[in-house]
């Protein structure tokens, strides 16, 4: 009998955090990148990176912090993500999610989280949430050592990767937080949205507008 798989986003859903950027904020101490990131909130910078988005598909803010993780060690970054994980995201995690992900656990679904985070992020959450399948972007390396750049990424691809590894919609659960994530919710049996209080009424016009009325909401202040 096929397993009923429930696909779960990371940042912002079981975690109220972009655990890519508050990874590279709490790893990377070298004043290049502080500065970087002083530019990169700027908000001329966060409209011409938008505008890169829309029409190339570039996320020039990500790719030119990950550069800064270049000539790091993947034992490096490994024990970085432990430490950041058990000293920053442990604090972060959303309760509420944590309670719907457990009841997903006990009614029988595979597990299966499926996020644009870093591998070495991806894989201690995974651990510590005791969830066997995994998928997120992965960091490039040549002889170990980080390239500081992607392998594979999955930001706004992630149906696409998950076809290729055999993973075909319809999908049995999605949990997200994510707008980008609009197609998954579209192929799935049942949506479950993470979203603040804020944000609900745009979560409902999207959600109606994608034709999709099989979702409940989990609102977060």
């Amino acid at each position: 009998m096929k397993s009923k798989i429930a696909i779960i986003d990371i940042c912002g859903t079981l975690f109220e955090s972009n655990t890519t950027f508050d990874f590279l904020d709490y790893f990377i101490r070298s004043w290049k990148f502080r500065f970087f990131r002083k530019i990169s909130k700027s908000i001329i910078w966060r409209v011409f990176n938008k505008i890169c988005r829309r029409l190339c598909g570039w996320d020039l803010t990500r790719i030119i912090a990950l550069r800064f993780l270049k000539g790091y060690s993947r034992q490096q970054l490994t024990v970085a993500a432990e430490n950041f994980y058990n000293t920053y995201l442990v604090h972060k995690i959303q309760q509420p999610v944590h309670v719907v992900v457990e009841e997903l656990r006990r009614a029988g679904y595979e597990l299966c989280l499926v996020s644009a985070t870093l591998d070495c992020i991806a894989e201690v959450v995974a651990r510590k949430w005791r969830i066997k399948s995994y998928y997120s972007s992965s960091l490039s390396y040549d002889n170990s050592f980080c390239e500081g750049c992607l392998r594979t990424d999955y930001l706004g691809k992630k149906i696409e990767y998950l076809r290729r590894i055999g993973i075909y919609p319809p999908f049995d659960v999605t949990l997200t937080d994510d707008f980008s994530d609009m197609g998954l919710l579209r192929n799935s049996h049942k949506c479950i949205v993470v979203s603040k209080r804020s944000k609900t009424e745009s979560w409902i016009e999207n959600l109606k507008r994608a034709g999709i009325d099989n979702y409940e909401l989990i609102i977060l202040s």
